[in-house]
């Protein structure tokens, strides 16, 4: 658990994230627990009730800090992700 806990740090600290997340709707959430929030949400599907119980948050704040913190990551570093749409096509994907 605590190279976890190491791990998010590290990352968020990488990332550049403000110490505070805050929505358009006001939550409040430390970048640790928002970026955790993110990574268990992207790690395998799982709905906002498994992060509501993970987190003790409700459904709509636990969806707002995720896209929040998704938004704040692809701002800052749209320039170094890449999405390659001459390889993802439907055809590919499905």
């Amino acid at each position: 658990m605590l190279a976890e806990q190491d791990g998010i740090i590290r990352i968020a600290q990488g990332l550049r994230l403000p110490e505070c997340i805050i929505t358009d709707a006001r939550d409040r959430v430390s970048c640790y627990e928002a970026l955790a929030m993110l990574l268990k949400r992207l790690a395998f599907p799982c709905r906002l009730s498994s992060l509501r119980k993970s987190f003790g948050r409700s459904e709509g704040v636990c969806c707002r800090v995720t896209l929040c913190v998704a938004s704040l990551i692809m701002d800052r570093w749209n320039d170094l992700l890449f999405f390659s749409d001459s390889t993802f096509t439907s055809t590919f994907l499905n």
